[in-house]
């Protein structure tokens, strides 16, 4: 990930922080509050092998390039090794209203347009006694055209469907 993109990022998730603050009209409470808490889940392989398989998955849906594999898993593997937590943030990744619709509560689909949206996933590896926890948070955006918001969108929560459907792949592509 080159450097412009990498400040990109970074400015979509401090800037997500910073709009899921913010209260969802209709609703008591804000998005961060309502959010589920990141998705955990331990793996009995070593780092190695489940990083290669997390990274193979997350370019199989699109949310990493080909480009950003070797950077990636040599970072995550490099803080493995110094038993640190490796974390990273995906590209994010445009998605269409349908699609959108089934990743977030329903309490907060009257809020979709035409638009879709996107997400960015915040993921975090590390190994422990158990194994290999692989953390998942996703920042999910909905798309409102004309919004001065510097995210172009309203940041909502995850109804944990897509962490679900990562680590079903990561734990098919482990057993395959």
């Amino acid at each position: 990930m080159g450097g412009n993109q990498l400040i990109r990022v970074a400015r979509i998730v401090a800037l997500a922080t910073l709009f899921a603050s913010l209260p969802i009209p209709g609703n008591h409470g804000t998005a961060m509050a309502q959010a589920r808490a990141p998705f955990d889940t331990v793996f009995s392989q070593p780092a190695v092998g489940v990083i290669d398989a997390l990274t193979g998955v997350l370019l199989d849906r699109g949310a990493l390039r080909a480009e950003q594999v070797d950077p990636t898993t040599t970072a995550l593997l490099s803080a493995v090794n110094r038993q640190e937590q490796g974390e990273f943030r995906t590209p994010s990744v445009d998605v269409d209203r349908a699609t959108l619709s089934g990743l977030i509560p329903a309490n907060v689909t009257q809020f979709l347009t035409e638009s879709g949206g996107r997400y960015v996933l915040e993921v975090r590896i590390a190994e422990s006694a158990a194994g290999t926890r692989v953390t998942i948070a996703p920042v999910i955006v909905i798309t409102i055209p004309g919004t001065e918001n510097p995210l172009g969108g309203r940041v909502v929560p995850s109804n944990g469907t897509l962490e679900r459907q990562i680590v079903t792949a990561l734990r098919e592509r482990l057993a395959g």
